[in-house]
């Protein structure tokens, strides 16, 4: 099976731990297919994108948006009572005006669904080596889950959930035991060997590549 549609499938379970039904708009599809997947669970879906993804079904309505320029909030404002960015933040040139955007078109009491790479936890700060996720002009920003909280905080938004995704235990266990691995060895080189550390730090790759992902709840 296709690990995006592995992954697609994965989104609409967490969103339907959350929201049973109603307006749902998915920011910045490409080719996932949690859109069709979200219309075949009942939900009305529609998808903001530079383009319209081939691979959307005839139920799924399509706009020419992007987070970067809130304009689509004059027709959309608080429309949606989910709104889901599955691995999009990253990418953008102005976090702080994607996340106005995302919460400007969640009505309130809706919800605000999104996944990104995994930073700042114990697994990357002491590591010997920088994330692989930083990688412009492709992914422009990291955010760790404080700075996440703080950006939805500013709009309104209270986060309910947080966790990390993987498709499957197997995967999950090698992951992060390749994480913890590299973040012990890396906890012992910072302390003991402080000068070495750094320069692994700023020459090396870290080989971990966790996902989180976040629910918030708009409530003014």
């Amino acid at each position: 099976m296709d690990n995006q549609l592995r992954y697609a499938r994965r989104y609409l379970k967490i969103c339907r731990k959350h929201v049973s039904l109603g307006k749902l708009i998915d920011v910045g599809s490409s080719t996932n297919p949690f859109p069709n997947l979200a219309s075949e669970a009942g939900f009305e879906v529609t998808v903001m994108d530079f383009t319209r993804p081939q691979c959307l079904t005839e139920g799924v309505a399509w706009v020419e948006a992007s987070l970067n320029d809130n304009r689509i909030l004059m027709q959309y404002q608080e429309r949606f009572d989910v709104v889901s960015a599955w691995a999009v933040l990253e990418h953008v040139v102005d976090p702080k005006l994607a996340v106005k955007t995302l919460a400007g078109l969640c009505c309130n009491g809706g919800t605000i669904l999104l996944s990104t790479p995994e930073i700042g936890t114990f697994l990357t700060r002491h590591a010997r080596g920088h994330s692989c996720w930083f990688s412009p002009p492709s992914h422009l920003h990291l955010f760790s889950a404080a700075a996440m909280i703080q950006l939805f905080t500013a709009e309104g938004c209270v986060l309910i959930r947080q966790g990390r995704i993987e498709l499957n235990s197997a995967r999950w266990l090698a992951r992060y035991g390749v994480g913890i691995a590299e973040a012990i060895v890396g906890l012992f080189l910072r302390y003991v060997f402080s000068r070495k550390w750094y320069t692994m730090r700023r020459d090396h790759t870290q080989k971990f590549k966790g996902i989180k992902f976040f629910v918030f709840k708009k409530v003014s």
